[in-house]
């Protein structure tokens, strides 16, 4: 039977600065070797900023560190929801690739069959105002995730925060924001986890501060892609503790 997720929505408060993570060693009521395994049967899917948390978990692992265990990444440049949302694969449209071969998000389930899977995806198709055809994306890719995966969890990041730099309309922080509030909301709905990661990468103008920011834009730093994991770790620790292994 299908694990029943009774919270949705986790708000982490940092004691640190932002930016301190780089220099100091979080604390976990687990193990941080029992909170990375946690990740073994994961799948991480997204775009440019999932690619990046993927190529600096590459780069510790090579360095005998093993952050989110052995968890699994499949990502691909300027990916949508709407991509997600396909059945078909586009022949001009942007594919997952796995193992050489080109998956739609469905297929790609199929085929690796995790236990969990973590999806970060929306900037690129723009936070508007009327978040309507997005928010349908989200709904059409969640239900080709229950439909495919029944006994699988499902984990929804919010959209990550943007800096003061980034000046385009369609992805605004404000817009972010209030699209974060219709993507959890809907979450509830449909019984699926959404895991807040924008929230602790905020400064306190409520924007990602560009001291995080490898861009100064919207993508991340190595101080910035700590504080994801340590977010991820908490959620993984809360897991644990609920019996969720």
């Amino acid at each position: 039977m299908k694990q029943v997720i009774k919270w949705i929505s986790i708000v982490l408060v940092f004691l640190l600065p932002l930016g301190a993570l780089a220099d100091t060693t979080p604390s976990y009521e687990y193990p941080v070797e029992e909170i990375d395994a946690y990740f073994a049967d994961s799948l991480f899917v997204g775009d440019s900023i999932t690619r990046q948390l993927h190529s600096y978990v590459i780069k510790e692992r090579k360095e005998g560190s093993r952050p989110l265990g052995d968890a699994q990444f499949v990502t691909a440049h300027s990916y949508m929801i709407y991509n997600a949302s396909r059945r078909n694969l586009g022949s001009n449209e942007i594919n997952l690739r796995y193992k050489g071969k080109e998956y739609t998000f469905e297929k790609l389930l199929l085929q690796i069959k995790p236990h969990k899977v973590f999806l970060l995806l929306g900037l690129n198709d723009g936070a508007r105002k009327n978040p309507e055809k997005q928010i349908n994306y989200f709904a059409r890719t969640i239900d080709i995730f229950q439909e495919a995966l029944p006994d699988a969890t499902l984990v929804i990041q919010s959209l990550s925060p943007v800096t003061h730099r980034q000046k385009a309309s369609s992805i605004q922080q404000p817009n972010i924001d209030a699209f974060n509030e219709v993507l959890q909301k809907l979450c509830e709905e449909k019984g699926v986890v959404f895991l807040d990661m924008a929230t602790p990468l905020k400064g306190p103008d409520g924007l990602l501060p560009t001291s995080l920011s490898s861009d100064y834009l919207v993508h991340l730093n190595e101080d910035g892609l700590k504080i994801w994991i340590h977010t991820l770790r908490l959620f993984a620790q809360e897991q644990l503790q609920a019996g969720n292994p």
